[in-house]
């Protein structure tokens, strides 16, 4: 039905208006394009295209409300008021329980791979009152701990909010009561950078901390940085040495991940995903072996 609405909304249009068709068929045209040659299987880079389709079927609906208004007054239809409002409420209900129906399940995230397969392989990993500088990891891991209640004492920091502070939420004691903050009396400047290295070292006797494998904040900490499993300890103060047993821990979690992977599909977004955060891993200690 949305189709055959969205076919006659668009020979309507074209009738009514053809700049605005013209404009309209070439944004969906452009983006739908785009995303099918470069991200096709990127869902939200089509919601342009779905929206201007929703349009199209706006205007086959006006179009057959104008001919229904038209036959109405035409032959003069008697319609019992009983009966306009019985079809009128019982669509809108129809309409609004075969909507929760549909989304009520995708809305439900808590078997989506990212938290039950990505975020609880690090709960299970992180010792207690860690503290995760983390990039994807924040999603997964905020859901599992202010939904499900799992691992309060955890404190998960996205490494934008120490590295760009402009752009998010200052680091509080409200928002991370279980971690020490950098405080001064005197009102001071100073960089992020030297904000990042002053938090991390206050923290890094109470606290352990792991960094969150993103190539993009790599390199400045690659020498501070040791491999383990889907992650990265971290040790502000000093340059880590990877010693035998680095290498044994970091392969045995390495194991546990990769056999979880051969679990899944071969094909399916959590494959895919684990894969590409121990490739990454990988990387680091690629360009590791070739500085030395």
């Amino acid at each position: 039905l949305g189709c055959l609405m969205g076919a006659l909304g668009f020979f309507t249009l074209w009738r009514r208006d053809k700049a605005l068709w013209t404009m309209l068929l070439l944004v969906l045209l452009g983006h739908t394009v785009f995303f099918i040659r470069t991200w096709w299987d990127t869902a939200w880079g089509f919601i342009p295209s779905f929206v201007i389709f929703a349009l199209w079927i706006g205007y086959g609906i006006h179009a057959c409300l104008q001919l229904l208004n038209t036959l109405y007054h035409r032959h003069h239809i008697r319609l019992p008021r009983v009966a306009v409002y019985t079809v009128l409420w019982g669509g809108l209900a129809i309409t609004l329980l075969q909507t929760y129906v549909r989304h009520s399940p995708i809305a439900n995230q808590a078997s989506n791979y990212a938290t039950e397969l990505y975020g609880k392989q690090l709960l299970e990993q992180l010792p207690p009152e860690a503290i995760l500088f983390c990039e994807y990891a924040w999603f997964p891991l905020l859901y599992l701990q202010h939904v499900e209640r799992q691992r309060p004492d955890l404190s998960s920091i996205l490494q934008g909010e120490v590295l760009f502070p402009d752009y998010y939420t200052l680091i509080s004691e409200k928002r991370f009561p279980n971690i020490q903050h950098v405080k001064s009396d005197k009102p001071t400047v100073i960089s992020t950078a030297d904000y990042f290295w002053l938090l991390a070292r206050l923290n890094a006797k109470d606290h352990p901390l792991f960094w969150d494998p993103a190539p993009r904040h790599q390199r400045d900490l690659s020498t501070h940085l040791l491999p383990q499993g889907l992650l990265f300890a971290f040790d502000p103060y000093a340059p880590v040495a990877l010693t035998p047993e680095v290498w044994r821990q970091h392969w045995k979690l390495v194991a546990r991940s990769t056999n979880r992977i051969l679990q899944g599909g071969l094909e399916d977004s959590a494959t895919f995903f684990l894969a590409h955060k121990l490739n990454q891993v990988a990387s680091y200690l690629r360009q590791i072996g070739a500085m030395r």
